[in-house]
Parts: C-alpha cells; structure tokens; sequence
C-alpha cells in the first residue's frame, strides 16, 4: 500500500527532474513536435544573446545616450523639445586679416591679435590656432602667450572654413639674447631725407625680420634732430641739415644711420575731424569692446601738415581702453577692454603740449547674434549647478546678458548658477542689459543620472537576463529532456554569456566603457530570476493540467 504523502513526493520528483516543459503528450497536442518549441526558444536565446553583446560594444558616448533615452521615455520626457539653437540665420566671414602691436615678443609677454573680419555684421565664430602650443597658445578670444623662443604662427580661421588669416610672431628668450646676436644683421630702416617739423618712428630689423627690444635713438646734432616719445623711438626734425642717428641697446652703438633734413617746413596738423576704421565720429561716440578701432583725422591743411599723432588718455579708466601704437608712428589704434566712459585726447608729436582735438567714447558690448546656448559635455543633469552662456561669434557681446529659468523645480545661487532638483523640461530666456530688445529663448531637457544609473541597471542588465534566463530553461529543458544536466547546461550558459557580455565592454572593444564583476553578479543574477519564473511558470502550468484529472484513490 502507498501513502498518500509518498505518492505526492514521487510525482514532485518526477516533474521536477523530467516533467518540467516537457510533458511529451502536452507538447505533442500544442505544437505537433516536441522539440519544436525548444527549437524557437534557443533562436531567441542566441538573439537575446547577441543584443547583449551589440549593447556591451557601444561606446560610452553612444551607450549614455541610448540609456537617456529609455530613462526620458520611461519618465515621460520628450527629448525631442529641446532647442539649444537660435533660428537667427549666421553670416559668414568672408575675409580675416591679423595684426599685433609688434612683430616680436619675449618669454612672457601677451598680446591680443587685432582680427579685422569682413563683413563686420559675421555670425560665425572664429577659431585660434597656435602652430606650436609650446611657444605660444592662444585662447577663443585672440589673447597669446609666449611662452619659448622661436617663430610661431598664429592662424584665425571661421567656423565654416570658409576665411583664414594667419600672422608669424618672433619670441625671443630675453633682453640679452638680443644683445649677443650677430650685430651686423641688425638695421635700422629711416628715410635718407625729412622736411622740419616732420616726425617719424625708425624700423628696427635683425636678418630682416622687425623685432622689440630695448633700444634708444640718438641724433647726433640736435639742432637737426631730436627724439621723443616711449623708449625714444621717435625721431623729430627740428631744423635742416645733416646729422647721424644712432641705434643703442645697452651703452654699445650698433649702427648708425645718415639723415638729411631739407629747408622745407611741414606745418602744425590743424584737424577739422576724427574717424574710427574709416567712419567720421563726432566728440562723443559709442564703440564696441574688444574691437579694435584705429583713429583717422580729417586735416584741414593734409598736403602741407605732418601726419603723426599721440594720444593720451585725458579721463577713464586705463583698465577700460587706452590707445596702441602700430610700427607706423602715424597709424594710434584704440581697444575698448570693458564697459565705461574714457576721454582721449590727441596731440601733435612735433609739440606735445599742443592739444589739437579730444574725443569721448562710451563703450558697450557689441550686439550678441546668438548661435545657440552653450551645452556642458555631459548635458544637464538633476543636482548639479550649471553657469548658463550663450554661443557667440564675439564673446564680448555676452556681457550684461543675464537669464531667467522656468521649469518644474529649480534653484539659483548668488553666483547666478542654475541647479535642477527635477528632470524633466526647463525654459531659459536671456535677456541684455544694453539692448532690452534682443532676448534669446531656449528649452533645456534636463535628466536625472541616478535614474538613469538605475533603470540601466535594471533593464540593461538584469531585464535583459530575466528574458534571457527564460528562453534558456525554454530552450535547453526541451532540447536535452533527458539528461540530468540540463539545469547545469542552463546556468553554465547564463554565466558565460554575462562574463563575454562584460569582456565586450573593455577598452580594447569599446570605446570609453569598462567591464566591472558586480554587473556580472547582476547579469547573472536576472538569469537566475528568469529560469524561476519559467519552472515556477511550468510547475503552475502542469498543476492545472493535472487537476482536470481525477483525483489519486488513497488506500
């Protein structure tokens, strides 16, 4: 007689070790074929499979933005609302030409490139480029730092490609290197022959290239010729005759240089008006920051007057914008450095006392055309403070915009910075101070990385395992039914495919990704999930089948 209890146990161990999925009756009455579905689930196995591998190859960049997406989707952010673009249409450059205060600099010095663009209303941006960082770098705004000896060249090209301008700059080591350089290479580039009263600033060339160092100039009779000016670099007639011009660095005289100063007089300039970049001004006028302006004069007497000037600042700021001399002592350049009022006045070099004109300039940012809002590289994120700036042609234009940001939940901080407390959709409007009619409005998708973290985790790695956990007692219960190996044969399976899924993600096969052992353990942890649900799903299955049976009689 069998008891109950162990009637019970027997038919427990029967289902469990052969009757698990692959009952040979139920398959034959579901699908004709017993293998047949053991069959369609391994093809889906391998499918699933090489998912998982596809997945693990993507590199960081593309693997991020995938897990993005599915953690917007899930969150019921719509991605596609973002516009970090203006429509504004961008102008292109059609020419750049490059200047600099000097043809040479030493270790150390800076300097900002006069970068002259046509047309002048370009939207494009510009991008500087160093032939050799070590020597000099350049930053987005034209500012170089010399940084070793030798030549260099500084290159400005427009986004599309389309202009470039470049300038070559000599560095020299120091003072005294000067000074040891073979003297004979050295000249000194004057006019043979001046009228009285004319005033003029001397080239200084080595091997034919100009240079800056500390030098002065020296006439030799100054009854003829006499000189002024930073350095005493400029030379003034004063009378005619003849006289020698002495170049000297230190107390040594390196060459000198014969003048002849004729009878004729060149008169006092007498200026009837002013211009900046070829455009005539009045006494007060508004120019830009970081533009470079180079100052014209209307004279009145302009066959007959000498045309080199010197300007100083009367009132202002230094800090704010003072004028530049080019090699050319007639050609004074102003380069507003910030917001402000200055007062420049202008003066003959043949008598500096003698004020022949002033001009004030009240100094705002240039117009922004915006190309879009700048986006940090890993976009925006919940818990982060982020400084918000437009993308410009001109980064001076930037200056006195501020923005306002609207949204789901968000805070600022005194330092302006914007930090997100919820993923989701924000709208950030900028608006300037100096032109309350040009505001820019843009919508920033902002997510949430922990939640992405998560739901990578939980879909990429465990969800895609408990499908895949599934398809493995599917497919293997069925395919090998009758051997006593086919859980083994399971787990081994689940095991290898999380161990070659992270070998995928190392350095060598994908870009910016790393294997790790805990997403192993998670990996295989989902597989293991999923064959408990398929047996748990099978046990269930065959139970019901088994209650429309009759009941077993107990003796």
């Amino acid at each position: 007689m069998i008891k109950f209890s162990d009637k019970v146990c027997k038919n427990a161990n029967y289902i469990i070790y052969y009757k698990v999925m692959i009952r040979p009756d139920l398959v034959e009455r579901a699908f004709g074929y017993k293998k047949r579905i053991g069959v369609i689930a391994l093809v889906l196995y391998i499918l699933t499979s090489m998912l998982i591998f596809g997945l693990a190859l993507m590199s960081g960049e593309d693997s991020s933005a995938l897990s993005k997406y599915v953690t917007a989707f899930l969150q019921g952010v719509d991605p596609s609302k973002e516009k970090l673009e203006t429509d504004i249409e961008k102008v292109a450059v059609d020419e750049i030409s490059l200047q600099s205060l000097k043809a040479a600099y030493y270790i150390g010095e800076k300097m900002t490139l006069t970068v002259n663009a046509v047309p002048e209303n370009y939207t494009e941006s510009l991008i500087f480029s160093s032939s050799d960082s070590s020597k000099a770098s350049v930053n987005d705004k034209g500012e170089v730092v010399f940084r070793n000896s030798g030549e260099v060249t500084v290159t400005v090209t427009s986004a599309s490609g389309k202009a470039r301008g470049e300038i070559s700059i000599e560095i020299y080591r120091s003072r005294t290197q000067i000074e040891n350089l073979d003297k004979s290479k050295f000249a000194l580039e004057l006019e043979d022959e001046l009228k009285i009263n004319d005033c003029v600033q001397p080239v200084v060339t080595y091997a034919g290239k100009p240079i800056s160092l500390d030098y002065r100039l020296e006439p030799a009779d100054k009854n003829v010729a006499v000189t002024n000016g930073t350095a005493a670099k400029y030379v003034m007639t004063t009378g005619s005759g003849v006289t020698e011009v002495r170049l000297i660095v230190g107390d040594e005289t390196l060459l000198t240089k014969r003048l002849t100063v004729t009878e004729e007089r060149l008169e006092e300039p007498k200026i009837n008006g002013l211009s900046l970049n070829g455009v005539a001004i009045g006494e007060q006028t508004t120019v830009y920051i970081g533009r470079n302006y180079v100052v014209g004069f209307d004279l009145e007497n302009d066959d007959a007057a000498v045309k080199c000037y010197g300007l100083k600042l009367e009132a202002g700021d230094k800090g704010v914008a003072s004028p530049s001399y080019r090699d050319s002592a007639s050609v004074v350049v102003v380069t507003p450095k910030a917001c402000g009022h200055i007062t420049i006045g202008v003066y003959s070099r043949t008598n500096p006392s003698d004020k022949l004109k002033e001009f004030s300039l009240t100094i705002i940012p240039p117009p922004a055309v915006a190309e879009g809002i700048k986006v940090d590289s890993n976009g925006y994120n919940v818990g982060y403070f982020y400084t918000l700036e437009l993308s410009v042609s001109d980064n001076n234009s930037t200056v006195g915009y501020t923005y306002t940001v609207s949204g789901k939940n968000c805070e600022r901080d005194d330092l302006g910075r914007v930090k997100f407390h919820e993923a989701g959709e924000y709208n950030v409007v900028f608006s300037s101070v100096y032109y309350p009619e040009n505001t820019f409005e843009f919508t920033l998708i902002v997510y949430d990385p922990a939640r992405e973290a998560e739901i990578r985790k939980q879909i990429g790695h465990a969800g895609l395992f408990v499908m895949l956990g599934v398809l493995g007692v599917f497919a293997f219960f069925n395919l090998f039914k009758k051997s006593p190996y086919n859980l083994v044969i399971t787990l081994i399976s689940g095991l290898t495919v999380a161990g070659i899924s992270e070998i995928c993600q190392l350095p060598v096969f994908s870009e910016a990704r790393g294997a790790s052992l805990l997403d192993i353990i998670i990996d295989f942890s989902g597989y293991a999930v999923g064959i408990a649900l398929a047996v748990a799903f099978a046990a269930a299955l065959y139970g019901l089948i088994n209650l429309r049976k009759p009941s077993p009689t107990v003796e």
